[in-house]
C-alpha cells in the first residue's frame, strides 16, 4: 500500500491540482505535496481527501495496488 502513489493517481485522475485539492480541504498546497512525496498523513486527513476526490477509502487505497 502506497498512499502517496495512490493520491498522485486520484488527482490526476479528477484532474486536481495540489491547489484545488489544498482548497477543498483548508489546508497549504505544500501540505498536499508533502503527502504526495511520501509523508504519512493521519487517517482523519486520509478520509477528508477521500471524500475531497469522491473516492471510498477502500477504493483510493487500491489505485496503487493496480500499478
Amino acid at each position: 500500500m502506497n498512499i502517496s502513489e495512490s493520491l498522485k493517481t486520484a488527482m490526476m485522475n479528477r484532474g486536481f491540482s495540489n491547489s484545488d485539492l489544498s482548497d477543498k480541504l483548508g489546508m497549504r498546497p505544500q501540505q498536499v505535496s508533502n503527502w504526495r512525496c511520501g509523508d504519512s498523513m493521519t487517517v482523519k486527513s486520509l478520509s477528508k481527501i477521500c471524500n475531497a476526490l469522491n473516492y471510498k477509502v477502500s477504493d483510493f487505497i487500491a489505485l496503487s495496488e493496480t500499478k
